[in-house]
């Protein structure tokens, strides 16, 4: 089909009978699409072809013949119209036919099973995709009709086309004959066609043969219906003449393309004109043609034809633009073997124009002319040539001279690219730009090498001189590429016949090296040859003259490569030049098409790989996955194929036939290798699902109970016949009474609905909505809805209320009731209400009589029954309304109203509250448990508390709460800040808003000032008071017991001050025990524990029966957290006390705390003489046991043995120090003495137990028992020494305190003196040291009273700190004033004064915050040396000491360097003094004396704790020393003033003292500048 492609060619072959006999009735029914968009407003609906072509005979359709382009399968159907009617038709048959593959011609013989049965005026087409029909109307021309049809078409239904698209006819072209399995293919548009003196010249082709077997080739021309078929024997050429007449002259689209297509490799040279004025050319076959070109032709040097080219497109739609080289643009878009010519302008070059296509085209370009330039000769002829695509163009080529023209020749180069390009004969290379001209003229028969950086393409040509020996016409040949020279070639050379002498030649370009091995024809070597070199003698030319007919040109080494060119010069009229090229013997291998379908069922998918080239060749195949799924759907196949030249080779896939309806799937089959084709490399394969898929459209369906019967749709979405068999399953609905079984099968065509009806049983009584289910089964059932859910709906009237209950509050005045009708019908009731025991009728409701109440269908009713407000507040009260009648369903027949009462009822929340008399205020909680607004009045009436004194009457007022809310009364409590015992009043609400709940509430004040002593005495009366109840199980006496005891205990320790003793504590508490043993029934005991007290508390109470005093009594004692005591109690003890007595053990426990010891407040008997004899100190170590026996109520004393836990001191260790320092000893409280005393008891032996250090002890009697600890005092110095260190301390710390008080009065008297910024310094740093000497004087000793101690350590330990810092200041300034003496006229007083004063402030903050309690010593008020704390001063004592020690050393240099500046030999030892001298004077102020303190750590630098006493005991002296009685400036100040005064009076008139040098003296200060 020229310029369409062919969709499909059907052909139906009927066999049938009559009553005559036998006969055959063939119709071919030939058929395409019509060109025209889907919807367009030409053609809305492109479904049908106009059915007016009956078939006339009847019979079977047996076999179907089919030339299929779709990849898609065939549907044929045949139908018969409706009689009576032309738009319905009843289908009588289909048959699904398998898709053809491009190219092929099948025969299709349609199964016995699946004939179609065809009478007279049936009509048969054919459905493809979405059933779309179409019939041929015989020739050319299809009639469309229109149709309104669906994707499921099935035998015996009768569709209905719509007409109102009748009588639209579109025209499609007859198909063209397509030779089947074509090798090679030649494309080319069609030269012209000449006219000379009324003589038809058309063109011819020569048609060579590159094989060895025979070759059928076909040769088309669409546009003129040529078409010829030939022959073509191994070795032979055949002349072909294109007897067609037509003149191409202008520009535009024709359909005059030549198609050659041939079963096996040949080559084709294209002739124009041969008879004189032609050229010829070689055709390029479509594998090495392109889309994108340069054009190339010749200048024109004669008038008539112009320049010109034409392409031809090969595929349908091919999108070609084109630019000329005078810049003009053109698009064109052709279909399949349309061509384009365009015409350059009268003597224009079209040389250089590019043209671009989207698909492969052929271009051929030439020109009519004389030339290339003047001179010519007389004769013209004509250039042509099939131009090269960009993509074979090369990067080095040969130009050899052609023989007999001696003239030389032209030539022409075009770069795709800018390119440098380098010509032999040229001393410089060109330059070209991309699509840049060279045009080269040659004068001699000489050999020119090109080589460019770029590709580039080469066009040679012959000249027409009547100078050139031979005189030729004009040719045009293009030079093959270095890089495409080939090994052998077949070539025709043939004879024009017009013109004068003819000459016929070729030329061999080929390497040197391999000259010797050309043969011609297989037999004659050509080394004889003229030959001509290059200048590098790499390359040479072999030419000489051939004779006309087929030659064949070759090598006796296989791998020698060259290139031929072939040419004919005439003497007028016609030349021609053409390049052989050698056939592609290689294997160029694709799939047949790109794309197939196969249905499922089928088993096998056949893939078609063909080889479209001369050789050989092998490929790889493989099959990739897509949404088909590998094993599941098909089997893995994957190998390689070899392929004959032009053959074809089928790759069967293996289908798997799931049974399973599923969408269509697809994979894809690819192949590779280095012989595969610029075809297509990849094939998709679709699956067509065959199988039935039968479900549900719905899976719910509803229908009213008298509908009859209820409709169900199945659809078979699925390509098969289905049958499906139906289950009806009941679920609420009944099969009989609801619903009638149907279980007939169903049968489905493929791609069809299909509806069927269930029978409903309407029983005319009301009853729910009722299901069942109905399921389709079967192998044909699909995935997706096999059950529907039927729902019969009840279209009975079902009348009922809409509540059960409701709730109306008293004072609405209405209660509303709702009933509805969930039925579909109407009906009427009866109403009325009922009265009950809570409601009474007239009181709280209005009677209702009985009312009958119509009701619709589906709808709801309200009704009114009049609520009265009684006003009085009282319980929510209940009445009935009931509905009775025919149409009232089971439900809810009565509604139980509830009337809300919303009257306020306001009470107390609690009978007791309690509160501590701090708090400051009570508040009593009430509640309005009732649903309305109220008011309470509130009153106080006193019992144990005062109105007045207790709590204020005035700040109880009226509350107002709202419904269902909370609130509270107020009430202010007096805080009398004194200990007393707890009190109580009454408050009490009234009004009409109180309710039926508690109405008065206790009010107790818990006394929160009671001192220890005082919560002793209260807890031991409430001990006393407390009352056991005896109707109580022993085990729930035991725990009333447990509350009360720990509630007591509680109070007590929470009195506990630090003041307290412990021994107070521990009293009180056993005397609580002791007032509640007596309630612990017999037998049992009581026992407590404290374990979140600090001291830990716990305490054992046991109750002592006559049965146990035989048996030894053991108590332990242990809290959650730590270990206590245990107490054993010898049977024998006990036995005095008779039988049928109660008695009661009592042992309580008060443990250490926080772990500290504290000292024992007396010591009466010898242990304390003997301890201060050894300088030891008395320590209590363990908690505080105390144990009591009662008998009968009186207190007994009993020996018992106890094991007590101590820990051992902390607080004094020093070096040296052995475990024999420690002694402890058992010990008890004696209250008559309020002293600790060892009579009566005996100490045993130290264990460990659990860690701890445990101490057994036996006493005599019984009371409260702890352990001490006799702990030897920890002295660094020997108490001989202290004592002498004492006094040097005191004594020399008053002489300095003095000295500091002159020296301060002294600097202070003077103003010259005060003025100065260093004697500022001086009276600061004496004032800090004055200060500290005056306190540690007064307060070091002061360790009787624990807090003044700490304070007086606080203030030392920051006047300390300040003396450093003003001893670092005066380092400081001196720095300044000696080493640093630039800037030292600034005022820096107050940063010195901060650093003084201000540094030493949060050193002592952070420590006092860390460890305050640490700011005592053992005997002094100051640091404790045990824990590091020291290091609190020492640390900044060290830093102060370094820096002035560094200052100290750079002021000794600046002094040496001083003195020796006065003279190096005669001073030198005076200058050394003055060093010495000045470090003497600072080493006191700066306060590197502590460095004795520093080397004082322990017995051993006895000496340096004397020389540190003596120095810095002594710096105040020595400040008064060194700055008032050896300062000079003060010395003469003083002496200034005393001359002033009387008693020098006398004297002052006869000497004069100068105090300041003069203006001329040189003075240098050692000490310090003056400020």
């Amino acid at each position: 089909m020229a310029g369409k492609s062919l969709n499909w060619l059907l052909v139906i072959v009927i066999y049938g009978y009559n009553a005559i006999g036998a006969f055959t009735c063939d119709m071919v029914c030939q058929a395409g699409w019509p060109v025209m968009p889907r919807g367009s407003e030409d053609n809305p609906g492109l479904t049908m072809v106009a059915p007016d072509k009956h078939f006339t005979c009847k019979g079977q359709v047996t076999t179907w013949r089919y030339f299929c382009k779709a990849s898609n399968p065939l549907r044929a159907i045949v139908f018969r119209p409706v009689e009576g009617s032309n738009t319905q038709f009843l289908i009588v048959g289909i048959n699904d036919i398998p898709a053809g593959a491009i190219g092929t011609d099948v025969t299709y013989t349609v199964p016995e099973f699946e004939r179609i049965t065809v009478e007279a005026g049936d009509v048969i087409g054919w459905a493809f995709g979405s059933a779309v029909l179409a019939w041929n109307l015989g020739e050319s021309v299809v009639r469309i009709v229109g149709g309104n049809f669906h994707a499921g078409l099935a035998t015996d239904e009768i569709i209905t086309i719509d007409g109102s698209q009748s009588n639209r006819e579109y025209s499609i072209e007859a198909d063209v004959g397509v030779l089947e399995g074509f090798c090679i293919e030649y494309v080319f548009p069609l030269p012209r066609t000449f006219i000379i003196d009324g003589n038809v010249y058309p063109p011819h082709v020569f048609l060579t043969s590159q094989s060895t077997d025979m070759i059928i080739a076909t040769i088309y021309i669409p546009g003129l219906n040529f078409e010829e078929q030939h022959t073509i024997n191994s070795g032979e050429s055949k002349d072909v003449v294109l007897s067609r007449l037509v003149l191409l002259t202008t520009s535009g689209i024709f359909d005059k393309t030549v198609i050659i297509r041939a079963s096996g490799l040949i080559t084709v040279i294209s002739i124009d004109n041969p008879w004189g004025g032609g050229d010829a050319f070689q055709v390029l076959p479509t594998t090495q043609l392109g889309t994108e070109y340069y054009v190339l032709t010749l200048q024109q040097y004669f008038g008539g034809y112009p320049s010109f080219f034409s392409f031809a497109a090969l595929s349908e739609k091919t999108s070609v633009n084109f630019t000329t080289k005078a810049g003009e643009y053109h698009e064109i878009v052709l279909n399949a073997y349309q061509s384009y010519r365009f015409d350059g302008a009268l003597y224009e070059d079209v040389t250089g124009t590019y043209i671009h296509s989207d698909k492969p085209v052929s271009v051929v370009a030439g020109t009519y002319t004389r030339g290339p330039g003047p001179p010519f000769h007389c004769c013209d002829d004509g250039v042509l040539e099939h131009i090269s695509p960009v993509r074979s163009w090369g990067y080095k080529f040969v130009l050899a001279p052609f023989s007999a023209v001696t003239c030389g020749y032209a030539y022409r180069i075009i770069s795709y690219e800018n390119a440098t390009i380098i010509l032999s004969h040229l001393e410089e290379p060109i330059q070209l730009e991309a699509g840049g001209i060279y045009h080269g003229d040659i004068t001699s028969s000489v050999m020119i090498m090109i080589s460019s950086t770029k590709p580039i393409v080469v066009a040679q040509y012959i000249k027409s001189f009547t100078t050139c020996g031979i005189i030729a016409e004009p040719a045009m040949v293009m030079v093959p590429a270095v890089e495409s020279f080939f090994t052998n070639v077949t070539f025709p050379v043939f004879e024009f016949t017009i013109g004068g002498a003819r000459y016929y030649f070729i030329n061999v370009v080929i390497s040197c090296e391999y000259v010797d091995g050309l043969i011609l024809d297989d037999m004659e070597p050509m080394s004889e040859w003229d030959h001509l070199r290059s200048d590098d003698n790499n390359t040479c030319v072999v030419s000489g003259p051939v004779a006309i007919g087929t030659h064949s040109v070759g090598h006796a080494d296989p791998s020698a490569k060259f290139a031929v060119s072939i040419y004919m010069v005439c003497q007028c009229l016609s030349s021609y030049a053409f390049q052989a090229i050698a056939a592609p013997f290689t294997a160029s291998i694709n799939f047949e098409v790109s794309a197939m379908s196969v249905y499922e069922s089928s088993g096998t998918a056949s893939v078609a790989i063909t080889n479209k080239g001369p050789g050989t060749g092998t490929v790889y195949f493989r099959v990739i996955p897509e949404t088909a799924v590998e094993y599941e759907d098909y089997n893995e196949r994957s190998g390689s194929e070899l392929i004959i030249p032009c053959g074809k080779n089928l790759v069967d896939i293996e289908l798997i036939d799931d049974n399973i309806s599923e969408p269509d799937k697809y994979f894809v089959v690819e192949i590779t290798g280095v012989q595969v084709g610029s075809g297509c490399t990849k094939t998709t394969v679709t699956i067509l699902d065959d199988d039935p898929f039968v479900v549900f459209n719905q899976d719910t369906v509803s229908t009213v109970e008298s509908s009859a019967n209820v409709s169900l749709l199945l659809n078979n979405t699925g390509s098969g016949n289905a049958t499906v068999l139906l289950r009806m399953v009941s679920d609420s609905a009944i099969a009989g009474a609801d619903f009638i079984i149907d279980d007939e099968p169903v049968f489905l065509p493929p791609h069809s609905d299909r509806q069927i009806f269930i029978a409903i049983v309407d029983d005319i009584e009301f009853e729910m909505t009722e299901h069942f289910n109905v399921t389709i089964y079967g192998r044909d059932v699909g995935i997706g809805i096999t059950t529907t859910v039927i729902s019969i709906l009840d279209d009975d009237p079902a009348i009922d209320f809409y509540d059960e209950s409701i709730s109306i509050r008293e004072a609405s005045g209405t209660a509303t009731i709702k009933f509805i009708n969930i039925g579909n019908g109407g009906g009427i009731v009866s109403f009325k209400t009922l009265p009950m025991t809570s409601a009474t009728a007239t009181d709280d409701f209005e009677v209702v009589l009985p009312t009958f109440i119509p009701v619709s269908g589906t709808s709801s009713v309200l009704f009114y029954v009049t609520i009265i407000d009684d006003l009085v507040a009282e319980p929510d009260e209940q009445f009935g309304v009931e509905i009775t009648g025919t149409s009232v369903i089971g439900g809810y027949q009565v509604i139980n109203i509830t009337i809300m009462d919303d009257d306020p009822s306001i009470n107390f929340v609690t009978e007791i509250s309690v509160v501590r008399e701090s708090v400051g205020v009570a508040l009593l909680f009430l509640s309005n448990t009732g649903s309305g607004n109220g008011t309470v009045a509130v009153e106080a009436t006193d019992d144990s508390a005062n109105s007045v004194i207790d709590y204020d009457i005035n700040s109880l007022a009226n509350v107002s709460l709202g419904p269902h809310s909370n609130g509270h009364a107020p009430v202010h409590i007096v805080d009398d800040a004194y200990g007393e015992y707890d009190e109580k009043f009454y408050v009490e609400i009234s009004g009409p808003d109180v309710g039926n709940g508690t109405k008065r509430i206790t009010v107790i004040i818990l006394d929160d000032d009671r001192s220890l002593e005082e919560e002793c005495i209260v807890s031991l009366d409430k001990a006393y008071d407390f009352e056991s109840d005896l109707n109580l199980a022993a085990e729930d006496q035991i725990a009333q017991l447990e509350n009360i005891a720990k509630e007591l205990v509680e109070n007590i320790l929470n009195r506990v001050t630090d003041g307290d003793d412990r021994v107070k504590v521990a009293w009180c508490t056993t005397e609580v025990m002791i007032a509640l043993a007596y309630h612990i029934p017999t037998g049992d005991e009581l026992r407590i524990s404290l374990t979140d007290r600090v001291p830990v508390f716990a305490a054992v109470a046991k109750s002592l029966v006559s049965d146990m005093f035989g048996d030894n009594i053991t108590i332990i004692i242990n809290s959650d957290n730590q270990d206590g005591p245990s107490v054993k109690i010898l049977g024998q003890q006990l036995e005095e006390f008779g039988t049928g007595n109660t008695s009661v053990l009592i042992v309580t426990y008060l443990g250490r705390g926080n772990g500290t010891l504290e000292s024992a407040q007396l010591f009466i008997d010898h242990v304390r003489q003997s301890s201060e004899e050894r300088n030891q100190t008395i320590l209590v170590g363990s908690g505080i046991l105390s144990i009591q026996f009662l008998n009968n109520g009186t207190r007994h004393s009993i020996s018992p043995y106890f094991d007590l836990p101590y820990a051992k001191s902390t607080s004094n260790k020093c070096k040296g120090r052995t475990e024999t320092d420690e002694t402890p000893t058992c010990g008890f409280w004696n209250s008559n003495i309020d002293a600790y005393s060892t009579k009566g008891l005996a100490t045993g032996l130290t264990k460990i137990k659990d860690g701890d250090n445990v101490l057994s002890c036996y006493s005599n009697h019984t009371t409260s028992f702890a352990i001490l600890l006799q702990v030897s005092e920890c002295t660094v110095v020997p108490q001989k020494h202290q004592k002498i260190q004492d006094i040097l301390t005191k004594m020399f710390s008053s002489i300095s305190v003095i000295a500091l008080i002159i020296t301060i009065v002294v600097f202070l008297s003077y103003e010259s003196l005060r003025r100065a910024e260093r004697n500022q310094l001086h009276v600061n740093l004496a004032a800090s040291l004055l200060a500290a000497h005056g306190l540690f004087l007064a307060g070091i000793d002061r360790t009787e009273n624990k807090i003044v101690c700490k304070v007086i350590a606080m203030l030392l330990h920051y006047l300390f700190l300040a003396v450093f810092g003003s001893m670092l200041v005066e380092g400081i300034n001196l720095y300044y004033k000696i080493v640093k003496v630039y800037g030292a006229e600034k005022n820096r007083l107050p940063i010195y004064m901060g650093i003084a004063w201000g540094l030493p402030a949060p050193i002592v903050i952070v420590t006092a915050g860390i460890k305050f309690e640490k700011y005592t010593s053992g005997n002094s008020c100051w640091l404790n040396t045990d824990d590091g704390i020291i290091w609190a001063f020492v640390a900044p004592v060290i830093v102060v000491i370094i820096c002035n020690t560094c200052i100290l050393f750079m002021i000794g240099y600046i002094l040496y360097k001083s003195a020796n500046a006065v003279s190096d030999d005669v001073n030198k030892m005076a200058g050394t003094r003055t060093c010495i001298k000045g470090a003497l004077i600072l080493t006191p102020l700066l306060g590197t004396t502590w460095l004795f303190g520093l080397l004082a750590i322990d017995k051993a630098a006895i000496a340096f704790q004397y020389l540190f006493i003596l120095c810095n005991s002594l710096q105040g002296l020595f400040i008064f020393l060194i700055y008032c009685v050896m300062n000079k400036e003060v010395q003469n100040v003083v002496r200034k003033s005393l001359e002033n005064s009387r008693f020098f009076e006398g004297r002052r008139s006869n000497q004069v003292i100068p105090l300041e040098p003069t203006s001329s003296t040189k003075t240098t200060s050692v000490v310090a500048p003056t400020d």
